[in-house]
């Protein structure tokens, strides 16, 4: 007798096109990382590219603050990634100024600065979702993982956040072009033409913000450090030039988001519809079989034999609904057990094949 197996084929960009979940996915991930990697040379270029790990982490706070206003105060959607981009923009602009102003008017250097104030918004951010995580607010469930990232999970009114947010980050820099780039290579030629440079660093650090933030529902807090960091240091190996700097940066990191977006769905688990079957013998007497039917009717299982002293019981479903089942009928005396373990199909266009 063959043992049957079913594996993914590879899936192509076209297959990925027809597919919503994935069309999401691609277009999201590769819009992040145009985003990112443009803006993240200006970082680069100021060696502040560990500000993107400020922003990222102060981010927490606002993710948990915002869902915390949006929810208990103006009563909208706190899971909106509107709702939290916004807010995450805002906690992740303070905790860079805040650094800036430490490292300004202390003695603490600017490293220092930038550890104080990650530790500070970060810290206060997971308190505030701890304390969301056991609130009775609506739709709490899951925004303590929204940190973590998952582009699968990726809506069209999420693309929408992402490519406004991140083309009004671009427009500002190219609005600004002339300025951004003396400011970046020589400050002090940038006082001598009028251009204020305390007005041009926080509009830089914003862009820069924006760029980081957008992405973290998609690929995640680190990814977007990465993102932030590694296409403008490749960029800057290839060219000395900054438009055709920020121009490879960008192109590079919209690739890695697409390239990473097609091996996770090639590699990675694909969304699927999973299903495991499970036969269960429990001990049944006079006093028990009412409550045992009860669990079998919330549950909705079926009795498929009968007997004085047990009754034999079939559940189909997922792999979690079948062991919590098999917890509440603990309690009354499992005497055998029997189960097939997960099966599934793929959802969407997604191929498969037989091994």
């Amino acid at each position: 007798m063959s043992a049957t197996a079913v594996l993914p084929e590879a899936v192509g960009l076209g297959q990925m096109l027809s597919s919503y979940t994935f069309r999401t996915m691609l277009m999201g991930t590769a819009a992040v990382g145009a985003a990112s990697g443009a803006l993240g040379s200006f970082l680069y270029l100021h060696k502040q590219s560990l500000v993107s790990d400020i922003i990222g982490h102060a981010a927490t706070l606002g993710v948990a603050g915002s869902f915390i206003v949006a929810t208990a105060v103006l009563s909208v959607d706190g899971r909106s990634m509107l709702v939290l981009t916004i807010g995450s923009i805002i906690a992740s602009t303070c905790a860079v100024l805040l650094a800036n102003w430490i490292a300004r008017h202390s003695r603490v250097g600017m490293d220092a600065a930038m550890t104080i104030c990650l530790a500070l918004f970060y810290g206060s951010g997971m308190v505030l979702l701890r304390i969301i995580v056991h609130s009775s607010l609506p739709n709490r469930g899951g925004i303590s993982h929204y940190m973590f990232g998952n582009a699968s999970t990726l809506t069209s009114a999420d693309l929408a956040t992402i490519g406004g947010f991140g083309t009004a980050a671009l427009l500002v820099v190219l609005l600004a072009w002339k300025e951004l780039k003396v400011f970046t290579f020589d400050p002090t030629l940038c006082r001598t033409m009028g251009f204020s440079p305390s007005v041009l660093s926080p509009l830089l650090l914003g862009t820069a913000t924006v760029a980081v933030v957008i992405g973290i529902k998609a690929v995640g807090l680190i990814l977007m450090i990465a993102f932030a960091i590694m296409p403008a240091a490749a960029a800057r190996q290839w060219t000395h030039r900054l438009w055709s700097m920020v121009t490879l940066s960008g192109v590079i990191g919209a690739l890695s988001g697409a390239v990473g977006s097609g091996l996770a769905v090639n590699l990675g688990k694909v969304p699927a519809i999973e299903r495991e079957l499970v036969l269960i013998k429990v001990a049944a007497t006079k006093e028990t079989r009412a409550g045992i039917a009860t669990v079998v009717d919330i549950f909705r299982a079926n009795i498929v034999d009968v007997h004085p002293e047990d009754l034999v019981i079939e559940l189909t479903g997922t792999e979690s609904k079948i062991d919590s089942f098999c917890q509440v009928l603990e309690g009354y005396g499992i005497i055998e057990i029997a189960r097939t373990g997960a099966i599934a199909l793929s959802r969407g266009p997604i191929p498969v094949k037989r091994m």
